[in-house]
């Protein structure tokens, strides 16, 4: 409902629909809530990947802009100036995102899927990161972990540095140019909200909820307003609060 109220044109959805595997259910409350022009961007999430296909359809029948030809469980869609890759699971991917982009020149590329950039036991982080940089994705989006992080603006770190990976950057808005990203994980719709437990790499994240502190968290989601080359962001949780507001630049 704050979704529709922010009025957004499009949803992006990293998975985990439900829980009771009824896709039926999630769309037509989806459909009474949302205008009829509002599109709906899926990613399969684990607890859809045994049966996906009927989730991939309902989406597909959410797709209510002409310009957006994108079916099936792993997807390529372009809206205005804002390219999506949808992914069906975390490995072998980079592939489909090269063909996808490599003829791309919209300024927002971004990457969304369920799993984290790594198998769900290790940290969010990790060599598919540093791919899917390489491959001059903008905006790395997931949703397994429940609750809510974006990170400063990330590149390869260069040779001359002596540390392998990623560096980060200190710019309070992200100017994102080729070699450039931003990641963020956008989980506070699953079912119960979890508590960060990054250990390593805690410098790379500029903001993450819920704090350590916070006896009541909330579920949320995170709404961005995408300009040709400007973004603004922030999360939204489910009482009207907005936080944690961030801008991003693409060139």
């Amino acid at each position: 409902r704050n979704i529709e109220g922010y009025g957004a044109d499009l949803i992006s959805h990293q998975g985990d629909v439900d829980y009771q595997h009824k896709p039926a259910h999630f769309f037509v409350t989806a459909n009474e809530i949302l205008r009829e022009n509002v599109s709906v961007l899926l990613s399969v999430g684990n607890h859809e990947r045994w049966n996906p296909v009927p989730y991939a359809h309902y989406a597909t029948k959410r797709l209510r802009h002409a310009s957006l030809d994108c079916t099936g469980l792993q997807t390529y869609c372009v809206y205005k100036w804002v390219s999506f890759v949808h992914l069906f699971g975390w490995r072998n991917q980079t592939e489909f995102i090269r063909q996808s982009f490599t003829n791309d020149e919209n300024p927002w590329k971004i990457c969304a899927f369920h799993i984290p950039a790594a198998p769900p036991q290790q940290e969010p982080i990790n060599m598919t990161s540093l791919e899917l940089t390489k491959e001059c994705v903008r905006v790395v989006v997931n949703a397994h972990k429940h609750f809510f992080a974006y990170s400063k603006c990330i590149h390869l770190c260069p040779e001359e540095s002596g540390t392998s990976g990623l560096c980060t950057s200190e710019e309070t808005d992200c100017r994102i140019t080729p070699g450039k990203s931003m990641l963020l994980i956008s989980g506070l719709g699953g079912a119960k909200i979890g508590r960060p437990s990054f250990t390593t790499r805690t410098e790379l994240w500029r903001n993450i909820y819920p704090p350590a502190t916070e006896t009541h968290p909330q579920h949320g989601a995170v709404l961005c307003a995408f300009e040709k080359r400007h973004a603004s962001c922030s999360l939204q949780l489910t009482n009207g609060s907005l936080l944690h507001p961030f801008s991003m630049w693409s060139f």
